[in-house]
């Protein structure tokens, strides 16, 4: 049985000056009554606090405490501090260490939310004792903290961590230590908090919702009587995708949606909530297609492949560059646990893979087990320079902007699809990272970071752009970088042994090449990392091969019928040809005649390279 009511209000007035907007009215009920599964809408209460609103957001946990795992009420540990809320007029920062000695319920929620430029009411190495003595909540301090001591207050949970008060800030080495912990932190709270709505600290988000019902009775055609709402429902085809909450554009909160067993994300129109169980589960404090649509917009995709976290990543906001890794360590930390090795870090703190049990672990934001793959990424749109040193060339960390990764654009067709297969030329000898701090293999790495590889090298020809001043050439470097958004094709000359096959040109995909006695000219199609630095020598080191895998028995049409070498662009460091330490500058593609890739690999030197 399906009950409802809805009513064109196309006589009654102005609905709003959009033509492409639909209005209609709607009848809701309490997700509580009898008969509310009949009903398609559930009404949502002005106070984000009512009590209907409540017993939702209880029900929903406390249907995942019985059909999943997400918590399982017996942590291994805690965060080093926690905020005790149970009494509002005295809330106190706790050590956790007392907690756990004194028994009895320690769940804790965590908060998620964007801190904007409030800065007035942190835990610092001064602030720590006044913090431990306890205040209040009607104290003046920011909205989002005092909304989430309230929220968490009154659904009875006793704990509250708080980054900012629950670290004790510009403090290196207690950062260090608790951010090293952010895996276990998020992923054992009894359930996150999410302020989703709000953009700093000083706005909260627990403003009131729209509240426009008309109260009526209701009985059903069974007999059974409750209170509905019948109020105007309006929809905008814009809006398919769901609301666009400031939190859910910054990078550190990735991590946080990422760790978290289960969220109440807390909207500027309703509560959501999403929980890990099998198979994920989403609800939402008013059941439409809309409110699903803004949960796997902002949740349902959190579990695919790491190249689409860091490509998530790369897309979102950080206060600080140097950010980068830190802001993904416990995600990494949790995925290392599935890569089945330990991390062998030296006693000067520096992080090395050369041992056979590192094969599987994490150089800078990349798994040793994904090189060379690993590096084969592109900027997307345009790359702004970064503040300082945030991880070396060959990451993707090193870019700040969005990146994409080649193996994830590969296509299919209807006569067969690309795959991307590493060289068996290229070795990793080792990945020697020099970690900020020893304590967290997955954090920030200073200079000096280091990728050794054998592989296949050969130089490009230089291309001036026309915006170059030429009128002394020995001011400016051979190479310079050009401004282009999209792969721009280069000379590429190289030497060859043996007797050619064909002198002719050929054209495969717009990519002219040609071999003759001793010598073959090609195009490699190139991506800079940061356009317009000048550069004296580009190095193509070729990586991969992206080859053709048929799905059906017809016969490829030939201008389709190609293959390619796929490498980075590398350039020496400080200019020194004679030198084997290199740092990324691009990526590049050579796209050649089915059968001839081999060829032209062969025209590429062998060499040992240190990639910084």
């Amino acid at each position: 049985m399906m009950v409802g009511c809805i009513i064109s209000t196309g006589s009654l007035g102005q609905i709003g000056r959009n033509p492409n907007l639909e209005s209609w009215f709607v009848l809701s009920t309490e997700h509580d009554v009898p008969f509310h599964k009949d009903v398609e809408y559930t009404v949502v209460h002005r106070d984000p606090l009512s009590e209907p609103t409540l017993r939702y957001m209880a029900s929903w946990i406390e249907s995942c405490n019985d059909e999943h795992d997400c918590y399982n009420g017996a942590q291994a540990s805690l965060p080093s501090r926690l905020l005790d809320v149970r009494n509002l007029d005295h809330i106190i920062l706790c050590d956790s260490v007392d907690l756990q000695n004194r028994g009895g319920d320690i769940r804790y929620v965590t908060l998620s939310h964007c801190w904007g430029s409030s800065r007035d009411f942190l835990t610092t190495r001064q602030s720590l004792p006044r913090m431990k003595k306890g205040f209040a909540l009607s104290e003046v301090i920011p909205r989002t903290f005092s909304d989430a001591m309230l929220a968490t207050h009154k659904l009875g949970i006793p704990y509250l961590w708080i980054d900012s008060l629950c670290i004790i800030q510009y403090d290196v080495a207690d950062w260090a230590v608790e951010a090293s912990r952010m895996a276990s932190v998020y992923s054992n709270s009894y359930v996150t908090i999410a302020a989703a709505s709000s953009d700093g600290d000083e706005k909260g988000f627990l403003q009131p919702r729209p509240f426009q019902y008309a109260t009526v009775k209701f009985t059903s055609p069974t007999g059974e009587s409750a209170i509905a709402y019948l109020g105007r429902k309006e929809k905008s085809p814009d809006h398919s995708n769901g609301p666009d909450d400031p939190l859910f554009r910054r990078a550190w909160v990735f991590q946080e949606q990422y760790l978290s067993q289960r969220t109440l994300i807390f909207s500027r129109e309703q509560v959501y909530f999403f929980c890990q169980g099998i198979g994920s589960h989403l609800h939402a404090e008013n059941k439409t297609q809309e409110s699903h649509a803004y949960l796997n917009k902002n949740f349902g995709k959190i579990r695919f492949s790491w190249n689409s976290v860091t490509r998530e990543l790369s897309t979102r906001l950080l206060t600080y560059d140097t950010d980068k890794l830190p802001s993904i360590a416990g995600v990494a930390s949790t995925l290392s646990t599935t890569r089945e090795s330990t991390l062998p870090i030296t006693s000067e703190g520096t992080l090395s893979t050369t041992s056979e049990g590192a094969q599987r672990q994490y150089c800078a934001g990349i798994w040793r087990d994904d090189l060379p793959i690993g590096f084969l990424f592109h900027r997307v749109g345009e790359a702004k320079s970064p503040s300082g040193y945030l991880a070396p060339s060959w990451s993707w960390a090193a870019l700040n902007g969005p990146v994409s990764w080649l193996v994830d654009e590969c296509r299919a067709d209807r006569w067969s699809r690309e795959v991307l297969l590493p060289l068996d030329s290229v070795q990793v000898a080792d990945c020697n990272m020099m970690l900020k701090d020893a304590r967290n293999p997955y954090g920030q790495v200073d200079e000096g970071s280091s990728l050794t590889i054998r592989a296949r090298f050969a130089e490009l020809e230089p291309c001036l752009a026309d915006t170059v001043d030429t009128s002394d050439l020995s001011k400016i470097p051979r190479w310079q970088l050009e401004p282009q958004e999209e792969w721009s094709p280069y000379p590429m000359m190289m030497e060859i042994s043996g007797s050619s096959k064909t002198n002719t040109p050929q054209e495969i995909m717009g990519s002219p090449y040609k071999v003759s006695p001793g010598r073959l000219e090609t195009i490699a199609w190139c991506k800079f990392d940061m356009p317009g630095q000048g550069v004296d020598k580009v190095i193509a080191l070729v990586a991969a091969c992206r080859s053709h895998i048929p799905v059906l028995t017809v016969e490829r049409p030939k201008s389709e019928d190609w293959e390619g070498l796929v490498g980075i662009l590398v350039t020496p460091v400080g200019g020194e040809s004679g030198s084997n330490g290199h740092r990324r500058i691009g990526v590049f593609e050579i796209r050649a005649e089915r059968g001839t890739a081999g060829q032209i690999l062969e025209s590429f030197h062998s060499h040992t390279a240190v990639l910084y």
